[in-house]
């Protein structure tokens, strides 16, 4: 499956950095999910769970709110 780079960062301390295959999370408008390849996004991610899946296993994360950006194949979430 196709990779992309995902870092999630928190005031507190880096949360994850690395190759993931897919990524989901929720925002004020829904719940969203992305694979390689996607669109360029900028969006709100409210607080809840980010789940994402890498090296055939999943992991998730609980966050406060905070903001998505993805392009070229590289994802960051900064959380409050």
């Amino acid at each position: 499956m196709a990779e992309f780079d995902l870092k999630i960062i928190s005031p507190e301390k880096e949360l994850f950095d690395g190759k993931c295959e897919s990524l989901v999370f929720d925002t004020p408008d829904g719940s969203y999910g992305i694979m390689a390849g996607h669109t360029p996004l900028t969006a709100s991610v409210s607080e809840g769970e980010i789940k994402i899946t890498f090296e055939g296993s999943r992991q998730s994360f609980i966050v406060k709110k905070g903001i998505l950006h993805f392009e070229n194949n590289s994802a960051l979430i900064i959380t409050g």
